[in-house]
């Protein structure tokens, strides 16, 4: 009979154990892993000075490049100075090739270091598994040798009408620009830098700034400044199980001329992975010649963790009448929720 009882007891000490556990997981919740991922940073380094007195208000500005022996056709320089212009641009400043109507100067000058090699750890292996007793495994340190270039551009501002009335030299503004990267290719990270600094032309920081401006997917600044921007909007939400349907948001014009009109569906790869994950790449769509078009862009969509936290009473039986026990257990659960891409949500890609 007493261990008829015991049982009984125990069946029912095991469906309230349950029945708490169950009742009690939603107390409250944390979630993380939101949104989507950026890949890659360039990152730019920033020296900004500006006087103290007063800016002219009226701004038309000559671009002059420092160089020697560049003529004023080249056409690294001629994309540099376009670059120049439109950052300056939403600061209030024109500009002209007649020095009688500029009363801005803006000068500036550009280079790349020699190669530089850096020594890099990337890991652990293991070189030796001894005994217990004999000291057990024993790693080494993996390196990688990484070749990196220190791209730089300097670009400085002076009023004119002051010198012309005094002779002398008056510096507005002057910001120094830094960039160490694994690629020498100025025409790529111009760009980049000139997006890292346009918010501080014209001021002046004791400090240095340093700034990371994110290059996969690319920075939607960085691809205005170029004029390769193409925006595209989601027709419909998404976890990534189905593909979604994308189209191109507004019309997108090359030198002028209409290049892809809004509306136009977009091609796209959806790697749904395992997880709560997935990612979009390999964007084309047609132009509005009828001619494929790559669009460069790559983003993944994150789900979320949750943590889910709660307590119950869990009676224990103890060998003996009358031998039950309350204590409080607290409980934590792991859940997790698919990434979800909306509907209406705008991508930036870029025109390869």
């Amino acid at each position: 009979m007493y261990s008829k009882s015991i049982k009984k007891k125990g069946l029912v000490l095991r469906k309230i154990f349950f029945i708490l556990i169950f009742g009690v997981l939603a107390f409250s919740s944390c979630t993380t892993y939101k949104g989507f991922t950026t890949f890659e940073n360039v990152n730019v380094g920033l020296d900004a000075y500006a006087s103290k007195e007063n800016n002219p208000s009226k701004k038309v500005a000559m671009l002059v490049c420092n160089l020697e022996n560049i003529p004023k056709s080249d056409l690294k320089n001629l994309e540099l100075e376009d670059y120049i212009k439109k950052t300056l641009a939403p600061k209030g400043y024109s500009f002209t090739s007649n020095k009688e109507e500029a009363n801005i100067v803006i000068s500036y000058e550009y280079g790349v270091s020699e190669p530089k090699v850096y020594t890099v750890p990337i890991g652990q292996k293991v070189v030796k598994s001894n005994g217990i007793f004999d000291g057990g495994v024993v790693t080494e340190t993996v390196t990688k040798a990484i070749t990196k270039y220190l791209c730089w551009l300097n670009i400085r501002a002076f009023e004119t009408d002051y010198h012309k009335k005094t002779g002398d030299e008056k510096m507005l503004w002057h910001i120094e620009i830094q960039s160490e990267n694994e690629t020498d290719n100025l025409r790529y990270i111009f760009p980049y830098m000139l997006t890292a600094a346009s918010e501080y032309i014209g001021q002046s920081h004791t400090n240095r700034i340093i700034v990371d401006v994110p290059s996969n997917p690319v920075d939607k600044r960085v691809m205005e400044l170029k004029g390769t921007l193409v925006k595209v909007i989601t027709n419909q939400s998404t976890t990534g199980k189905k593909d979604p349907k994308i189209t191109i948001y507004e019309d997108v014009y090359k030198d002028g001329n209409l290049l892809i009109k809004a509306g136009t569906p977009v091609e796209l790869n959806v790697n749904k992975g395992k997880g709560i994950h997935f990612n979009l790449n390999n964007f084309s769509t047609i132009s509005f010649y009828n001619n494929n078009i790559w669009l460069k862009g790559n983003y993944q969509f994150n789900g979320e963790y949750t943590k889910a936290y709660g307590a119950a009473i869990i009676m224990l039986c103890i060998p003996g009448p009358n031998a039950l026990l309350p204590v409080w257990i607290p409980l934590l659960v792991a859940g997790k929720k698919r990434a979800k891409l909306p509907e209406g949500t705008l991508l930036y890609l870029e025109i390869e």
